[in-house]
């Protein structure tokens, strides 16, 4: 009876101390970037959790923050990107992107066709 109960004893110790399983990893909060690879200055715009509007203009060739601080991981926000053409030309020319934050995110603005400011992507760069 003895070795039973010590039997026992030792079959509850064994696991009993395990925690559950993890799920997966939370998504990071973090920054929002922009690359801009145009000729032209690009001017990025969202709302944000206070829903006020928090504006960014980014010269060629350049990169910048256009999150206004550290986005919450997780979070979906909708970036607003024009490309600022000269007046003369008279249009601009307008993108918009689900950015959804895990971590920090670089986006790229560019121009297939540096001829053809339609021809404007504005898409999720590698970091």
């Amino acid at each position: 009876m003895k070795g039973l109960a010590a039997l026992l004893l030792v079959a509850a110790g064994c696991g009993g101390g395990a925690s559950p399983p993890a799920g997966p990893p939370q998504p990071g909060e973090g920054r929002v970037m922009l690359e801009n690879q145009t000729g032209y200055a690009v001017e990025v715009a969202f709302l944000d959790a206070r829903e006020q509007i928090v504006r960014t203009q980014v010269a060629p060739g350049q990169v910048a923050e256009v999150s206004g601080g550290v986005l919450p991981g997780g979070t979906e926000w909708t970036f607003d990107l024009v490309l600022l053409l000269p007046e003369e030309q008279g249009y601009r020319v307008r993108r918009k992107a689900r950015v959804r934050i895990e971590g920090e995110v670089r986006l790229r603005a560019s121009l297939p066709d540096p001829e053809d400011p339609f021809s404007l992507q504005f898409g999720r760069a590698e970091i």
